[in-house]
């Protein structure tokens, strides 16, 4: 039983590991193309809109960020993102975001709420809250005060949150009250963390 349980995480891991390599395989691709638009200088903009795929380093967005495309952003502020399709932001600061896809999210921090429509991953981040509908969520070495997982459409699919290295969490609720948190890491202090709607494996290879 245990060697089973071992080999579904091990699955699991392997299936994100994959779904995230192929959007960024797909983003590159999206990124070289001809049509794909660029901000980067250290430009000031009240807001900014794009069609397509687009990139953004270096830039300060005011107000509001409307991308309809896959989209990557380094080194840059948004007041308020929202993006219809997949995110890869690095080095940012964000105070409000919807995210109406994937989302791969590293060293950057969300001021007030992030929402997610889509699978997520985060590395080495702050976020104060969190509400994703996310199947599968990897949150490693980073810091979030409130996350929410919305019941997904289809209730007989589990939603997994997994937990890597530091991990800082103030309270966790699965809406569907089904949830699975795996946590794969002794730095992680399970007992200290407000979980509502889900049950708690340890898995410490």
């Amino acid at each position: 039983m245990i060697k089973n349980f071992f080999f579904m995480v091990l699955s699991q891991v392997i299936n994100i590991l994959l779904i995230f390599n192929c959007n960024a395989n797909t983003f590159n691709q999206a990124e070289k193309n001809a049509n794909t638009q660029f901000i980067k200088s250290r430009a000031i903009l009240p807001n900014h809109t794009s069609h397509g795929p687009s990139v953004i380093n270096s830039a300060y967005i005011e107000n509001t960020a409307q991308i309809f495309g896959h989209f990557t952003a380094e080194d840059a502020f948004f007041n308020k993102l929202i993006v219809y399709g997949f995110l890869n932001i690095s080095n940012s600061q964000i105070k409000d975001a919807s995210i109406y896809g994937s989302a791969k999210i590293s060293n950057s921090n969300f001021i007030n709420k992030l929402t997610v429509f889509g699978t997520m991953i985060a590395k080495h981040s702050t976020f104060k809250n969190i509400s994703t509908n996310a199947k599968k969520i990897f949150i490693e070495d980073s810091k979030i005060e409130n996350l929410e997982v919305i019941a997904n459409e289809d209730p007989s699919i589990p939603q997994i949150l997994y937990l890597d290295k530091k991990v800082n969490i103030g309270s966790i609720e699965f809406k569907s009250g089904k949830g699975i948190i795996i946590s794969s890491s002794r730095d992680i202090n399970i007992d200290q963390i407000k979980i509502i709607g889900a049950v708690v494996k340890e898995n410490y290879l």
